[in-house]
């Protein structure tokens, strides 16, 4: 049974606790109101549902209190009272994009990151490592439509004493002891599962994001907990020195990133993440090892099997060589990277994720947005479908299989008369051409319509 707060949480750590209840389930008065708006009822649009095979020409949405409650074909009789009617003649309607790999609380002015996902038909993020001081007032912020921002789901990270000598490390928790943030943990065969895992609950994050230098046997435990006490479990496809396939065995949720399958298919994975970009990945011969065959056979149908989720992050490894100039700190790491032969690992990647989506693993759209490396949705949509997807999968992979991922499947990913009414309206066919998700006109978050430079439609 699950001790009680009291047993668990330090003092300092329920004073957190309290003060994010208060940022995320306070009243929230007048915005409230905003955030339910008026019935609202789209017309004539050609509809990508996110479940169907091809497009429903002709249909009509109705939305109220936020949510989808009517999907006709052809004009609606009787709309809701007062609704405002919107003619999207000419016009196509998918379900809101979801980039399951941001960093926002990490870029130099998160709100203007946000917003500008959002205008980019961005309706969802799933943070994957950042201050969750930062994100817990933002996803309030976003929640009561109080800033223009897709919805925020974010990750505690924890990881072994390692990724300690990583000035990473430090970047998510400013003016804490490196390690000792709740949401940013170092961890050790000796730590209280119970305790480090009710601790990144106290944070208000929806999942845990294994990073690096935890054993096998230490994974198995993490995860058992952390599904236990109602986290989703996100993983590097490599936990150095656990591979790809004691991930997927222990049970977590997702695989982050395609390049780090690889190790999968060598005898000497090393023992942390900083060891292999230092040392062992500049001495890999890529082109060498094919993704295909023995043992990533196996590993993809294990992946299949169990349910588990691969988020390749194609676009970020494609654009390495576009990064700006990195800080001080990390000129070690930076100098290491410059010796991995970074265009045959991106092509490494692009064909394992090819395998991986033959043999039947779903795929989840990331983009591994950084303040140092910027990327859009459409750019992973497009790698995607260069690596293997249709344009209608690559939609799936940032919209049904982005919600599975986050854990809100019941309420969003799909168009569906009951869920949450997160929604693109695009002017030309994605499914044609999957370019056309750039070119956004409005989005409807929870109910409420905006145009493509954010402002309330």
């Amino acid at each position: 049974m699950l001790r009680s707060l009291s047993q668990v949480v330090p003092l300092w750590l329920r004073g957190l606790v309290s003060l994010i209840a208060i940022s995320t389930s306070g009243p929230v008065g007048s915005a409230q109101e905003v955030h339910r708006g008026a019935p609202l009822v789209l017309t004539n649009a050609t509809l990508i549902d996110g479940t169907a095979e091809s497009p429903r020409p002709d249909a009509t949405l109705v939305i109220e209190d936020g949510r989808l409650t009517r999907i006709t074909s052809g004009a609606v009789e009787a709309p809701p009272a007062g609704a405002r009617v919107v003619d999207l003649s000419g016009q196509f309607v998918l379900p809101g994009l979801i980039d399951a790999h941001v960093h926002v609380s990490l870029t130099p002015d998160p709100r203007a990151t946000l917003r500008a996902l959002a205008s980019a038909g961005v309706t969802t993020v799933r943070d994957m490592g950042g201050d969750a001081r930062t994100l817990a007032v933002l996803a309030r912020e976003a929640r009561a439509h109080a800033i223009r921002s897709p919805s925020i789901y974010y990750a505690a990270t924890v990881f072994g004493p390692p990724f300690l000598q990583d000035p990473r490390s430090r970047r998510s928790a400013p003016g804490l002891e490196p390690g000792a943030a709740p949401w940013s943990r170092v961890v050790t065969p000796e730590s209280d599962w119970v305790q480090v895992i009710a601790d990144a609950r106290g944070t208000g994050a929806t999942g845990l994001k294994l990073y690096s230098a935890i054993a096998p046997e230490q994974l198995r435990e993490i995860v058992r907990e952390g599904h236990r006490q109602g986290l989703k479990v996100w993983s590097h496809a490599t936990v150095f020195p656990s591979t790809p396939s004691d991930a997927v065995a222990a049970g977590v949720d997702v695989l982050s990133h395609s390049t780090g399958l690889y190790p999968e298919a060598r005898p000497d994975v090393p023992s942390s993440f900083t060891e292999s970009i230092t040392e062992w990945m500049p001495s890999q011969d890529f082109a060498a090892v094919a993704p295909s065959g023995a043992p990533f056979d196996a590993l993809f149908a294990l992946m299949r099997r169990r349910g588990t989720l691969l988020e390749p992050t194609l676009a970020a490894w494609q654009r390495r060589d576009q990064r700006g100039p990195r800080p001080a700190p990390q000129q070690h790491l930076a100098e290491a990277a410059s010796r991995i032969d970074t265009a045959a690992l991106s092509q490494w990647a692009c064909a394992a994720t090819r395998a991986a989506h033959e043999a039947g693993v779903l795929i989840v759209a990331g983009t591994d947005s950084s303040p140092r490396r910027s990327i859009s949705i459409g750019s992973e949509l497009e790698a995607l479908v260069e690596c293997g997807l249709t344009p209608m999968e690559a939609i799936r992979a940032a919209t049904v299989h982005g919600a599975r991922a986050v854990g809100i499947e019941a309420t969003h990913g799909s168009i569906e008369v009951g869920k949450v009414a997160d929604l693109v309206i695009l002017s030309a066919d994605p499914t044609v051409d999957i370019a056309n998700v750039r070119r956004v006109v409005a989005t409807v978050r929870s109910g409420r319509l905006y145009d493509s430079d954010g402002a309330p439609d």
